[in-house]
Formats: C-alpha cells, structure tokens, sequence
C-alpha cells in the first residue's frame, strides 16, 4: 500500500507507474554500456573502434554484477531498451534468463538510426531466443525519458 500527501490533503490523482513502467524505467536510470569494473576509464576508450574491445553491453553487465554478488538468473526477467545484439542473447540464454521486456518506441528509434548496423543481428537474436524458450516481449510504453544513441539524445 502507498500513499502521498500534498500541503497536508490526499493526493487523489496520483497513478502510480505500472511494474513494467517502473522497471523500465529503472533501466535508463541504471542500465549502460560500459568498461569493466577495475579496467582504467580513459577517454581515449570511448571512441570507436577502441570502445569495441572495451565496453561491455548492459545486458551482460548487468548479469555479470548479478553473479559477482551471487544472484541468481535462473528463470528471471530482463528489462532492456533494445533487442539485444547475439553476443548478449547468447549471454542471456547462458545464464537462464527466461523472459525478456523490450522498449518497443526505443527499439523502434534503433532500427531507424542504426538499421545497417545491425542488419541481420535482430534475425538471429530472435530465432535463438525462440529455439532456447526465451519469451520476448515488446512494452509499448511512453516514458518520456531521455535515451542515447550514437552521441545523440533522443527522448522515448
């Protein structure tokens, strides 16, 4: 049960957000991509090509911090802005994560501005998940946030 208070009266229009909404949500606050932890964070690691030995995507991160502090993925839930690349689903079908929430308007924001990228990528990720069980939903959800995609702000 919750509750708010506004100058000392209910607050009757309060909607909270949904658990998918919250969780989201919790991903662009949280979730990166980034340089591993006790790897130097040097400027110079931040550009391509040289940021593609180094950085790690959030989805691995996130299940490596799970198991560095010993929590289970067996049968959890994934929230992430985009369809993972194959490196990551293979991460993911690895560690036993059954289902996956997508941002659908940030995935969609992905195929528009990296398309040629990735051609192929979504394919493969898709097929693999289907084949190993993982269930893969897209959250048509309007967060209002601000998302980066290569060196550009976008708001989802």
């Amino acid at each position: 049960m919750g509750a708010m208070v506004d100058d000392g009266k209910p607050f009757d229009n309060y909607n909270p957000p949904s658990w998918d909404e919250f969780f989201m949500l919790k991903v662009y606050l949280t979730g990166y991509n980034g340089i591993p932890e006790g790897v130097e964070d040097r400027e110079e690691r931040f550009n391509r090509p040289e940021k593609y030995s180094y950085f790690e995507h959030a989805e691995r991160n996130a299940i490596f911090t799970a198991a560095r502090h010993g929590i289970t993925t067996h049968d959890a839930t994934l929230y992430t802005q985009a369809l993972p690349c194959v490196d990551c689903a293979r991460a993911i079908i690895q560690s036993g994560i059954s289902k996956i929430y997508v941002h659908e308007q940030f995935y969609k924001l992905c195929e528009r501005v990296q398309r040629d990228k990735w051609l192929g990528h979504d394919k493969i990720t898709m097929e693999m998940f289907k084949e190993a069980n993982v269930e893969l939903i897209m959250l048509d959800l309007k967060l209002n946030v601000k998302a980066y995609l290569d060196g550009k702000v976008y708001t989802v």
